[in-house]
């Protein structure tokens, strides 16, 4: 159960997949590329990173605290053959297009549930830079749009696991007095 729980990466690329077909924008990721995929123009590849553990973590419900938000780094790659694809200013669009929908992913993830079963981003994404290739032989465009954020497992998403029995004997009780440590019938155990 918390194997799928922890499959982070792989869910928030394949949402954001989601968010970008549902825009009638190809998009690839890394379980979802077929083969000869790099002829499909334009199109955007994901790739999300984690990085380190926040410090935030979440009580199980089998007692064990678990950390449940990281760094993230989300790189949207956009690929374009303007001279194929009828303009040459439709890279610089279609960055535009893919960079105001990087803008809205984080508060899709809030609401989303279908796609983004286990996971949100915590705020909106912050843009962390780009990087860009022109290819002039080939005829093809790259621009990476790389950002930043806060991914977070959502509280629902941990499994319900059944409780902890008590260890043999019962639950050790401290004494009124706070002096000795006894067992479920009171009996003395250990004293201070």
């Amino acid at each position: 159960m918390l194997d799928d729980t922890y499959q982070l990466r792989a869910e928030l690329e394949e949402g954001i997949r989601k968010v970008f077909a549902a825009m009638d924008i190809v998009a690839l990721t890394r379980a979802n590329a077929p083969q000869k995929f790099q002829q499909a123009t334009p199109r955007v590849e994901i790739k999300c990173s984690l990085g380190r553990a926040n410090g935030h973590r979440h009580i199980c419900p089998d007692g064990i605290t678990r950390f449940d938000r990281w760094a993230l780094t989300v790189a949207v790659q956009c690929i374009t053959r303007p001279a194929n694809d009828g303009a040459s200013a439709l890279h610089d669009i279609f960055c535009a297009r893919v960079r105001g929908t990087c803008d809205t992913i984080a508060q899709i993830t809030w609401t989303d549930h279908g796609n983004f079963p286990n996971t949100r981003i915590a705020e909106p994404l912050r843009p962390a830079g780009e990087n860009s290739t022109l290819k002039s032989q080939e005829g093809i465009e790259y621009t990476v749009l790389s950002h930043s954020g806060t991914l977070c497992i959502r509280e629902s998403a941990w499994p319900v696991l059944p409780p902890v029995p008590p260890p043999p004997g019962g639950n050790p009780l401290l004494d009124t007095a706070g002096e000795e440590i006894l067992d479920t019938a009171g009996q003395p155990i250990l004293g201070f």
